[in-house]
């Protein structure tokens, strides 16, 4: 818990007894490359951020494919919004890719402190904030890129990335077929 009040300590506006009262209400845990974090269909109660690690955060089709709606690496947030703040089942997954660690949170304990603390407030209204510009990213890489020009974004702005994440994964997360970013990858290695 020492590890979360020093990440905690980063943001100047949190007094000594709202990080205190952060720590009581989350946890840290490691997960495993391969480790199911939530399951579709699960309401998710405790939203975290992803301290180190990449997870890919998927949606099962109707036909019954897994599809990647987001790669999630170091310093993301990891929530299913909708899940979270209706308190409804999740049509999210979330799958550790490597060994990942993530601070979680009681976010329905937290909400009863919000009015009483600022500061929670305000950290708050910041990890929605993150939350938001991460999915706003995801809608304008999705609906206005070519997957030629979704890969080419992802090179130059997360190349470590790519070495990361199995094609697969990859593939999905650009909207093509396995085969389709073999090709890809072969023209932009030209």
């Amino acid at each position: 818990m020492d590890f979360i009040a020093s990440y905690l300590s980063q943001h100047e506006y949190l007094t000594e007894e709202e990080i205190k009262l952060f720590v009581k209400h989350s946890y840290i845990k490691s997960w495993a490359a391969g480790e199911t974090i939530h399951k579709i269909g699960n309401t998710q109660h405790h939203p975290g951020l992803l301290l180190s690690g990449l997870v890919c955060c998927k949606h099962l089709s109707k036909e019954g494919i897994d599809k990647t709606v987001w790669l999630a690496d170091e310093g993301s947030v990891l929530a299913d919004p909708t899940s979270v703040f209706d308190k409804t089942p999740s049509e999210i997954g979330m799958q550790a890719i490597e060994d990942s660690l993530i601070i979680h949170f009681h976010d329905d304990e937290l909400n009863k402190l919000n009015l009483k603390y600022p500061g929670l407030m305000r950290f708050k209204i910041q990890f929605m904030e993150m939350s938001i510009r991460e999915l706003y990213k995801r809608v304008m890489f999705f609906s206005t890129l070519t997957p030629e020009e979704r890969y080419a974004e992802l090179l130059e702005k997360k190349p470590r990335l790519l070495d990361r994440v199995q094609q697969k994964y990859l593939a999905s997360y650009i909207g093509v077929t396995e085969v389709s970013i073999s090709r890809i990858k072969k023209r932009f290695k030209k």
